[in-house]
């Protein structure tokens, strides 16, 4: 079987208990998508690889806030066609969760029901939809990413973009404590990549002066 098939049989398996949750495949991103609200999406994103004979599994959450979005994409330099699917908080569920279980190796003849017993239980399920509710919610992200800005977190792991949302909400909630959360994120920035993003981070500052609430 053709590694496209199989990918298109594990994502038929998984499908009709997310479409009751209103969440549908995409193909073209390979996420389940629902928007449950004007400006929020949820996403499933579904990471299925060939390691032959078998097929690599990983999920990662995402929820996407098109207001901070917005702000991002006005000096992040990512191109128009790709500005539209930037999370605002996610990361992979084996590291949300802590289990490393829920990355794991399907094998052939069983992949399917593998797959569907590790991402379908019922704690699971709940799960899913606790985190969506909490990072849909302006406030919570704030809570994450700014009470303690030098604090990694598997919600949002990459420094940069960790920086940047916790910067853009810090901005957004109208913190009076700004100034030390930015002073915070350049210290991260800093010891990040040699530094390479901390002009980034410095064009997105001027650019928030600049804005109205």
């Amino acid at each position: 079987m053709k590694f496209s098939e199989r990918k298109a049989g594990i994502v038929a398996a998984l499908s009709p208990e997310l479409m009751e949750r209103g969440l549908r495949y995409q193909a073209s991103t390979a996420r389940f998508i629902r928007k449950p609200a004007p400006g929020c999406t949820h996403a499933l994103h579904l990471l299925l690889t060939e390691s032959a004979p078998f097929v690599r599994l990983e999920l990662h959450l995402a929820v996407r806030l098109d207001a901070v979005e917005k702000i991002f994409h006005r000096t992040s330099g990512y191109e128009k066609k790709y500005q539209s699917g930037t999370p605002t908080m996610g990361g992979s569920l084996d590291a949300i969760t802590g289990n490393r279980q829920l990355r794991m190796l399907l094998e052939p003849d069983r992949e399917r029901q593998q797959a569907r017993a590790l991402l379908l239980d019922a704690p699971l399920l709940d799960f899913y939809e606790e985190w969506f509710a909490k990072f849909s919610d302006l406030a919570n992200i704030d809570r994450e990413l700014n009470d303690d800005p030098r604090r990694e977190t598997p919600n949002r792991p990459m420094p940069w973009l960790r920086c940047s949302t916790g910067i853009i909400v810090a901005w957004m909630r109208g913190r009076p404590d700004f100034a030390g959360i930015a002073d915070a994120y350049r210290d991260v920035l800093r010891a990040f990549s040699n530094g390479f993003y901390l002009p980034r981070f410095e064009t997105l500052l001027a650019d928030l002066a600049t804005l109205e609430r």
